[in-house]
């Protein structure tokens, strides 16, 4: 199922049990940020939106995300831009990225992934696969501690 899907069909009945940890979505489409909150919401985190990278960055001494899914076409700051904000001022606890966009190009995915995306996804992307990842990255030790890569 991809974005487009039914809502019913992204929302999980039953949260993850335990689950504190933050997600912070940045993405400049209304849609594709309620969407996003409420299957993060559903699966039991703590979730903040924003509407572009600049917005991203001055949530994050606030918040202190754990995950952070974002966009890489914003105004402001692209997604990439905001990578690589992120590791200059964070190098401490800097959050696992997912970064999502709509342009297949190569050459931003490795840009991404060197700038320290945990995994890349092109639009329109698989709601249940973004879940998985994002459960994966947010629940186990091993994936964050190694910085594993996911590119699609």
């Amino acid at each position: 199922m991809d974005m487009r899907g039914p809502l019913s069909s992204v929302v999980r009945q039953n949260p993850m049990p335990g689950s504190e940890k933050r997600v912070l979505v940045i993405d400049d489409d209304s849609l594709a940020r309620s969407i996003l909150r409420l299957v993060f919401k559903a699966e039991g985190y703590q979730c903040q939106v924003a509407e572009n990278g600049a917005m991203g960055l001055a949530m994050l001494d606030q918040f202190q995300p754990d995950l952070v899914v974002t966009d890489h076409h914003m105004p402001v700051l692209t997604g990439l831009e905001f990578l690589e904000l992120l590791h200059k001022k964070n190098r401490r606890n800097v959050p696992a990225v997912i970064l999502i966009t709509c342009d297949s190009n190569h050459d931003l995915k490795t840009r991404a992934l060197q700038s320290g995306a945990r995994a890349v996804l092109e639009k329109p992307f698989d709601m249940d696969e973004i879940r998985s990842l994002a459960n994966w990255l947010l629940h186990s030790e091993e994936s964050i501690a190694v910085g594993a890569t996911v590119v699609n």
